[in-house]
């Protein structure tokens, strides 16, 4: 059960991230901050990010549904930063693999090719930007509509 489970949470992770950063996913995100939705409350599948208060809001519901579902709360969180590290853009650790493969690929038996990093900075910082912007506006949707109780 372990193996299927871990399978089931990394899949539905991904399918999530690649939900939130496509154009529909970035256009519902957007309607929530600016609280334009079209009338329908979020459902489940509507993406969304947790901040630190929305992450602690839900972990206080999860132990007041008991310590199973807390358990389960901080195996979610695991697999979901392990899979979030990974996309394959710096400053990431997956961007970092990117590199290294793409360093790999690109060099010659005795003649090694390494990457100038300083091009790759600037696609470091944009992403930096946008983390910080995720972070600022998933903490502003925590505060204004908080996540309700996934343990009812």
């Amino acid at each position: 059960r372990t193996a299927s489970g871990m399978w089931e949470a990394s899949t539905q992770t991904v399918r999530v991230l690649g939900n939130l950063f496509s154009p529909t996913g970035a256009t519902s995100y957007f309607r929530q901050l600016t609280g334009r939705e079209t009338g329908l409350e979020p459902s489940e599948d509507t993406p969304r990010f947790l901040s630190p208060v929305g992450f602690v809001r839900v972990a206080g519901h999860a132990v007041e549904s008991g310590w199973r579902d807390v358990l389960v709360l901080l195996f979610l969180l695991n697999i979901f930063v392990g899979i979030f590290n990974m996309i394959p853009l710096p400053p990431f650790d997956g961007g970092h693999v990117a590199v290294a493969t793409y360093e790999k690929i690109r060099s010659r038996p005795g003649r090694p090719y390494r990457v100038d990093m300083a091009k790759v900075m600037p696609i470091a910082y944009l992403v930096f930007m946008l983390l910080v912007t995720l972070g600022v506006t998933s903490l502003y949707l925590d505060i204004v509509r908080p996540p309700d109780n996934p343990f009812q």
